[in-house]
């Protein structure tokens, strides 16, 4: 569902979208390496706006919950 917000500008209001962001924590790994986790920001689109890789799902968690 798409959120909107009014902002003033001058004398007029514009309309915006609110973009709602969230994390999540993906497994990944390739032939022959060591399992490591993968800390996404989706958009509602489901887009990858940011991530970052980690050795452990805790450095992961700790990433997310500084954000």
């Amino acid at each position: 569902m798409k959120k909107f917000m009014n902002l003033p500008f001058g004398d007029e209001i514009v309309e915006r979208e609110i973009v709602d962001y969230r994390w999540e924590i993906i497994t990944v790994h390739f032939d022959n390496e060591d399992v490591r986790y993968r800390a996404i920001k989706l958009d509602d689109n489901k887009t990858i706006i940011s991530e970052s890789t980690f050795n452990t799902k805790e450095k992961a968690q700790a990433f997310i919950d500084k954000q």
